[in-house]
């Protein structure tokens, strides 16, 4: 059997007055939460975060041409070349003439990116035979 000590000065606690108690307690934390994530933002300055959001990613993935798994990604803004191997990342940016060769981790072919100019590439696409049909 329990039995109930009361210390005086207590009065026994509604439960009304429990769940307005806790409601008050949440809207104090989520306040806080809401000053603490501010202060983060302002400290970790949202410059940089603002040049990102107003930039496409054009990044373009360069894949294995035997069993076509990921091999790095080619940023057209910045011309660099990214791979990356478990905690080994390599960032590559060639001149004209030249060329990178990977061996694909997973069917062990050489896959070789040659450099192109922007202009050779243009020229390229021109030549390029279209893949549109004409319409009848």
């Amino acid at each position: 059997m329990r039995t109930q000590i009361r210390i005086p000065g207590d009065a026994p606690l509604d439960a009304r007055d429990v769940q307005a108690s806790v409601v008050a307690r949440v809207k104090s934390l989520e306040a806080e939460i809401q000053r603490m994530s501010e202060l983060l933002a302002s400290m970790q300055g949202e410059e940089g975060d603002d040049e990102r959001k107003g930039r496409v990613i054009s990044d373009a993935a360069w894949k294995c041409k035997k069993c076509s798994s990921l091999l790095g990604f080619y940023d057209v803004a910045t011309d660099v070349l990214r791979i990356r191997y478990k905690e080994h990342s390599a960032y590559i940016r060639v001149g004209q003439g030249g060329f990178v060769q990977l061996i694909c981790r997973g069917c062990g072919d050489i896959n070789t990116q040659e450099y192109q100019t922007p202009e050779e590439v243009e020229d390229a696409q021109r030549r390029a035979p279209s893949t549109r049909r004409a319409p009848k």
